[in-house]
């Protein structure tokens, strides 16, 4: 006489809908939450490299531009084909003060000038802004 038992096929047959649904329910969830990594990822990935880049593409152009002080010079450019979409503009003006003799002796010409200078990413909205002050010279322009 066997003592073993037999199980019926039914049983060793696979998953039931339940498990299924549960398993193809978290599977999503996890996606969803994968997909939106990488997607915010990518987004700080590009906010990061123009912020990195507008800097140092600002201090070049403005150290072009310092040297230029006294000449007809552009307002508006961009940085060429190897950065696209990303554009400059600068601005001038004069700084007035009401009592000027405590800033500068009666004898002197010069001005305050104030310049600034605007980086736009084109593409992701994006401004990075300096504002520089300089000294120049009345006589020399």
């Amino acid at each position: 006489m066997s003592l073993m038992m037999t199980v019926p096929e039914a049983e060793h047959a696979g998953f039931t809908l339940m498990e299924v649904l549960v398993a193809m329910s978290v599977m999503a969830i996890v996606f969803v939450a994968l997909f939106r990594m990488q997607s915010g990822s990518a987004t700080l990935a590009g906010i990061g490299q123009f912020y990195t880049k507008a800097p140092l593409l600002a201090r070049q152009k403005l150290a072009e531009i310092e040297q230029k002080v006294y000449e007809d010079i552009e307002t508006i450019g961009d940085f060429g084909p190897r950065f696209p979409g990303i554009e400059w503009s600068v601005t001038f003006s004069d700084i007035l003060f009401d009592d000027t003799e405590e800033i500068m002796p009666e004898n002197d010409t010069g001005m305050l000038r104030k310049i600034e200078f605007v980086v736009n990413d084109t593409q992701g909205g994006r401004m990075y802004q300096v504002t520089r002050f300089r000294f120049a010279d009345a006589a020399l322009e």
